[in-house]
């Protein structure tokens, strides 16, 4: 992964350098056919044409303008081109985001009213639960208190059995205290009988001391009747009160009865409204899953329909970077040529310098020669000059002394003069159109060469 991260940086550092070179050489190149424009513009010879020259210019600005053109055409077109598919995709992303938001909103919805359904459901079952636990306590309160009541009524029941039996014992006492009285009623009214009286007074001491005794024992059990009865009494009481707290028990159950029954019916058409509505919200959060499912279904095909144009996009666009790599290479390669162009240029400019600096090397010596020839040129003139007044003076001379014979013929010396005066004057010309024939050449062969490479 590092490598393939490597690997475009370097791509792309290495296609700078080169873009670099590549401008660094056209502008060489610009700045060759500049220098080579104006200097075929600045000379004023018959070998450059200044109108061809500028029209070669001119139609080369134009072509290079127009496939300037071209290319932006094509740029434009192409981002036009990305700038739709790009509109598209963020279209297309922008209406699957919004779907999938209006999903999660309802699946959202949705929760909080299945969370509240279910604390409902929590809160009637938990009140339910209640209600039976409060109704289980008051079965256990009322069991209670019947079994006490039943251990009272025991308890009052052997107590009165007591009292009978006390009471029993009581008149067999009594009805033997009346029997022994009238025995010693009839032991005193007969004499005979006083043995048996005196024993029946004993018998009757003893038995008033046994009716003593049972006296003291019928006070004891009247006190413990009076006791049992105050017990009996209080059993009874409390017996009562334990029946009238058990009929208001039995009453308050009844009415708590009543009531959990309405509570019970109550929260069992509350249990059975909230299953339908647990039911509803059920098959509404199916329905939300249902429509979940079919949203993140919609989004995972929209997100694999992104994915293809991504692909596609990401394909179109390594099919890009392979035209641009292609193109690249072609231009390393046009670099290349024009890089060789460039260097023939640079060489032949270099020879243009070297046979400019000859050329002007040339001139110099020629401005040198012609120099040297116009003083001569000039020593010349003074010396036809002086050479004329010499021949004037002395025609003038031959004149005076000869006459008019020597006259006619001092014209014909005169012309010999003037041939012989007009040698002198022709040969520097002549020097010079023969120094300036190898310069003319030398001009006239380096011209050619720039024409060339122009």
């Amino acid at each position: 992964m590092a490598a393939a991260a490597a690997d475009p940086a370097a791509l792309a550092k290495q296609c700078k350098e080169l873009q670099r070179k590549l401008d660094e050489a056209l502008r060489e190149r610009d700045d060759l056919v500049r220098d080579l424009e104006s200097f075929c513009l600045s000379d004023g010879g018959t070998t450059f044409n200044s109108s061809s020259v500028l029209q070669e210019r001119i139609y080369s600005t134009e072509k290079e303008l127009a496939q300037h053109r071209a290319a932006l055409a094509a740029t434009t077109a192409e981002r036009d081109g990305l700038r739709e598919d790009l509109e598209a995709v963020k279209e297309a992303k922008r209406r699957a985001e919004q779907g999938f938001k209006a999903q999660l909103d309802r699946a959202t919805a949705l929760d909080k009213e299945l969370s509240f359904y279910q604390a409902q459901s929590a809160r009637v079952v938990g009140e339910r639960d209640r209600a039976v636990w409060e109704g289980e306590e008051l079965k256990a309160a009322n069991l209670r208190l019947e079994q006490q009541l039943r251990e009272a009524s025991s308890r009052a029941e052997t107590e009165a059995a007591q009292r009978a039996q006390l009471e029993r014992q009581l008149a067999d006492t009594q009805q033997q205290l009346k029997a022994a009285q009238a025995k010693a009623a009839e032991a005193e009214a007969l004499p005979g009988l006083r043995q048996e009286l005196a024993a029946a007074r004993a018998e009757g001491e003893r038995l008033a001391e046994r009716e003593r005794q049972l006296e003291q024992a019928g006070a004891d059990l009247r006190s413990q009747l009076a006791d049992a009865q105050a017990a009996a009494e209080a059993a009874a009481a409390e017996a009562a009160e334990t029946q009238r707290s058990t009929d208001e028990l039995a009453a308050a159950h009844a009415v708590v009865q009543q009531q959990l029954r309405g509570e019970v019916a109550e929260l069992q058409g509350s249990v059975a409204q909230l299953e339908a509505q647990l039911q509803a919200a059920q098959a509404a959060a199916e329905e939300a899953r249902g429509a979940q499912q079919a949203a993140e279904a919609a989004a995972v095909e929209q997100q694999q329909r992104q994915e293809a144009d991504v692909a596609a996009l990401v394909a179109h666009h390594a099919e890009e970077v392979v035209s641009l790599r292609q193109q690249l290479t072609q231009q390393q390669e046009a670099a290349a040529a024009a890089r060789t162009a460039v260097d023939e240029a640079a060489k032949e400019k270099v020879a243009a310098l070297v046979r400019l600096s000859e050329a002007e090397s040339g001139r110099s010596k020629a401005g040198g020669r012609i120099e040297q020839l116009t003083k001569e040129v000039a020593t010349l003139r003074q010396q036809l000059e002086e050479a004329t007044r010499e021949k004037v003076a002395a025609l003038m001379r031959v004149a005076d002394m000869q006459g008019g014979g020597g006259r006619a013929g001092s014209p014909g010396r005169t012309d010999s003069a003037n041939g012989d005066a007009d040698k002198p004057g022709r040969s520097p010309a002549k020097q010079q159109q023969s120094a300036a024939s190898p310069a003319k050449q030398r001009a006239g062969g380096w011209w050619g060469s720039p024409a060339r490479a122009h």
